[in-house]
């Protein structure tokens, strides 16, 4: 997944949207595409991020349980 920065790739794109559109037309479509759509990336962006961040803590301690078990085979009984 890569959404880092997509919401503000689309919120660029609204605002070009909007400036060529400069009418009801154009304002009604950016509050019943954009924003959605700008709200929608928001969350995926937030979403992948606490992926990743979940992915490390998994990956560390996996790290810390593959640390134990090697000091645990290195006790001599």
């Amino acid at each position: 997944m890569h959404y880092d920065g997509s919401t503000q790739t689309l919120q660029g794109l609204e605002e070009q949207f909007l400036e060529a559109m400069d009418d009801d037309l154009g304002a009604k479509l950016s509050v019943e595409v954009f924003y959605p759509m700008c709200s929608l990336t928001n969350r995926l962006e937030n979403l992948e991020y606490e992926i990743n961040n979940t992915k490390q803590m998994i990956e560390n301690r996996l790290d810390e349980a593959r640390g134990l078990i090697k000091q645990a085979q290195n006790i001599n009984p």
